[in-house]
């Protein structure tokens, strides 16, 4: 997934185009499935074909959450960053061959993560406050339990700087080349969520589960 930078500097460039009504439910939308206590639950991670594939449930989501994704940001943005979620997975596994399967490469990726935050949060004007602890509402439970305060804080710090190191495989060109790809498909489901149109479809986004 995604790291919590990331999704803010997406979500903060769809901001420059896109008139939206709360920006501040909005930017903790976009980041607020990571906060769930059981994450799989939190992205309605979900088995397809006899458990052989599985993904993020973007259909299920919008029939669940329809109006709420119109009147409230906040679950807006929680929309969003599943939508960015199942793009990164496709832009890192398919696309450049990740494998965090291998030792150590989870641990190494998390690490490329603090050291390529401080470019994004200079390039897209990021501020630690842009993600405030407020109330998201009792519909949230349908999607977890979260500690939203605590999250905030654990958002908060990764605006701390990291000691620059090499990147091992996530560097600052590739983070900007995800982002420029995610805020042309966010606008894009944006556009046909209030216009009508072709919405992502869950099962064309599906990964082999091996």
């Amino acid at each position: 997934m995604a790291s919590g930078v990331i999704h803010l500097a997406v979500t903060r460039e769809l901001t420059k185009t896109v008139p939206f009504a709360d920006t501040d439910r909005l930017y903790l939308g976009c980041v607020l499935p990571d906060g769930a206590a059981d994450r799989n639950r939190g992205h309605l991670k979900t088995a397809l074909c006899g458990n052989a594939k599985k993904t993020y449930d973007l259909n299920g989501f919008r029939e669940r959450f329809t109006d709420l994704t119109r009147s409230d940001d906040l679950f807006l943005g929680y929309y969003l960053h599943l939508v960015q979620d199942i793009l990164f997975r496709r832009f890192m596994y398919v696309e450049h061959g990740w494998n965090p399967r291998l030792p150590g490469y989870v641990e190494r990726l998390h690490r490329d993560y603090a050291v390529t935050n401080a470019a994004v949060i200079r390039r897209h004007g990021l501020t630690r406050d842009m993600v405030r602890p407020l109330e998201p509402g009792p519909e949230l439970t349908a999607l977890g339990e979260f500690d939203i305060p605590r999250f905030v804080e654990t958002v908060r710090g990764y605006f701390t700087p990291a000691e620059e190191t090499e990147c091992f495989f996530f560097t600052a060109e590739l983070a900007e080349m995800y982002i420029e790809r995610a805020v042309e498909l966010c606008l894009e489901e944006l556009d046909h969520l209030k216009n009508g149109g072709p919405l992502l479809d869950s099962r064309d986004w599906a990964w082999d589960n091996r």
